[in-house]
C-alpha cells in the first residue's frame, strides 16, 4: 500500500517537474474550482479538495493538473483503481498540453529565409 502511495506523488512530482522544463508558457490553470481543491489539499481537506476538483473535471475534463490533484485524493481515501485512472489520464493531459505548447514554439524554416 505504502509503495503505490509513494507511487502516486512520484508521479505528480515528475508531472509538474517535466511541465515545468518543457513548457516555456508554463501557466497552471486559474480556474475557481481548480484553485480552490488545491488549496483544501493543501489544508488537508482531502473531502472538501474531492467536491471541487470533481467540479473542476466535470467542467474542464482536459485539465490535467486536477487530474493530477484528483490522482492525490483517491490515493488519500484508498481508492487505488481511481487514483491510477487520474494519474494516467494527468499524464495523458499535460503531455499532450506540453507537445501544443511545443508546436506553437516552433518557428517554421521558411521564416529564415
Amino acid at each position: 500500500m505504502n509503495t503505490m502511495k509513494t507511487l502516486i506523488l512520484t508521479v505528480a512530482c515528475c508531472l509538474m517537474a517535466i511541465a515545468q522544463t518543457q513548457a516555456k508558457d508554463f501557466v497552471r490553470p486559474e480556474s475557481s474550482n481548480y484553485i480552490k481543491g488545491v488549496e483544501a489539499l493543501n489544508a488537508g481537506n482531502a473531502e472538501q479538495a474531492y467536491q471541487y476538483l470533481n467540479e473542476e473535471i466535470n467542467q474542464n475534463p482536459d485539465n490535467g493538473y486536477a487530474h493530477c490533484y484528483m490522482a492525490l485524493v483517491c490515493n488519500f481515501y484508498g481508492d487505488m483503481k481511481l487514483a491510477l485512472y487520474a494519474a494516467n489520464e494527468s499524464v495523458k493531459l499535460i503531455r499532450k498540453k506540453i507537445q501544443n505548447t511545443a508546436r506553437l514554439h516552433t518557428i517554421p524554416a521558411a521564416h529564415f529565409t
